[in-house]
């Protein structure tokens, strides 16, 4: 309720704007798969309230358990997006024939070397190759890269930068 309540003002300007299709509500953001009926709970009042506004969450389901994605027209889902080391075919291919959009997703994860990732410290040709690793698999839709702009640097006075991810061993 309190979700709603505060979302209205915004999905109101939005509306007015016409462009609430365009908004969407992010959340659940990589949260374990006993979370469904939390999703299923908060995304279908978001979806009851207003139909058109999309929801998107990072939902790494498949990677724990190798299960499937719930595809039930009561699933309030409308962009899947998960960590792309955990792609699977035919999960994915159940879910976009299902009438979603799937994205594939980077971030400080995986961090593994042998993964690729747009670490500065990772050879320049990983970042295109992310890329083309999403061409090939033609479930995408999209691709989301968590925090382009995060950067803990610790208190002002005294900044710690990030660790140095260790450097890939070329075999």
């Amino acid at each position: 309720d309190k979700m709603i309540e505060d979302l209205t003002p915004i999905a109101k300007e939005l509306t007015d704007a016409n462009l609430l299709s365009s908004a969407y509500v992010y959340g659940f953001d990589e949260q374990p798969r006993k979370c469904e009926e939390g999703v299923r709970k908060l995304f279908g009042a978001v979806k009851a309230k207003w139909p058109e506004m999309k929801t998107v969450a990072v939902l790494n389901w498949p990677g724990e358990d190798g299960g499937e994605m719930p595809v039930d027209d009561d699933f309030p889902l409308d962009v899947w997006t998960l960590q792309y080391q955990y792609h699977n075919d035919s999960a994915s291919k159940l879910w976009v024939d299902s009438g979603r959009e799937y994205f594939g997703y980077h971030c400080i994860e995986p961090s593994d070397p042998s993964y690729l990732n747009s670490f500065i410290e990772h050879d320049l040709i990983e970042t295109k190759l992310l890329f083309w690793y999403m061409a090939a698999r033609t479930q995408f839709t999209g691709w989301l890269y968590y925090a382009v702009d995060l950067y803990d640097t610790g208190c002002a006075p005294n900044p710690n930068p990030h660790k140095k991810v260790a450097a890939r061993t070329n075999q």
